[in-house]
């Protein structure tokens, strides 16, 4: 009987013990672009835990999309068939759309301090 509870109890701790994955906290980073097909400075938010990008535009315009998050990259892709390519290697960014338009831009992020911690 003993043998049995503590062979219980030792898979319970294995299984309390085994490593989990841990998803980082979203990132904020401001892209910057040198073409007249994109706003010279754009800025997102990357949710690896919820699997979305969100993008800040000018004013209220604020649309989150789902994300393909790998170990070194981040796509998505917006309503007007542009693909966005996060490099999270060296913060690049590659911006191409395929609905005929014929857009391919390239652009370099850096981190943005995130928000401060909000009362409500």
């Amino acid at each position: 009987m003993k043998l049995a509870s503590f062979a219980v109890l030792a898979s319970s701790m294995a299984f309390i013990a085994a490593p989990t994955a841990v998803l980082a906290a979203p990132v904020y980073l401001v892209c910057l672009f040198s073409s007249p097909d994109m706003p010279e400075e754009e800025d997102y938010t990357l949710n690896e835990q919820a699997g979305t990008i969100t993008y800040t535009g000018p004013g209220t315009y604020t649309p989150t999309f789902r994300a393909a998050f790998t170990p070194d990259r981040v796509v998505f892709r917006n309503q007007l068939l542009t693909t966005y390519t996060f490099n999270r290697v060296d913060l690049s960014v590659a911006v191409k759309n395929t609905s005929g338009a014929g857009m391919d831009v390239r652009g370099q992020c850096k981190l943005r301090t995130p928000p401060a911690k909000r009362a409500f």
